[in-house]
């Protein structure tokens, strides 16, 4: 996932620099979790 993530801001950079910058950073584990929590759902594997 990381590779591709990568690539994408390649890209964007490169097409769309104002879209890149508008891009929020990615949320945490503890965020994810909460977020789990609220929604019911049983933790997700985590893709690395």
């Amino acid at each position: 996932m990381k590779q591709q993530w990568t690539k994408l801001e390649a890209w964007l950079k490169a097409s769309n620099p104002s879209l890149l910058a508008d891009l929020n950073p990615p949320a945490s584990d503890t965020v994810i979790q909460r977020l789990e929590q609220r929604l019911g759902v049983t933790e997700s594997p985590r893709v690395s």
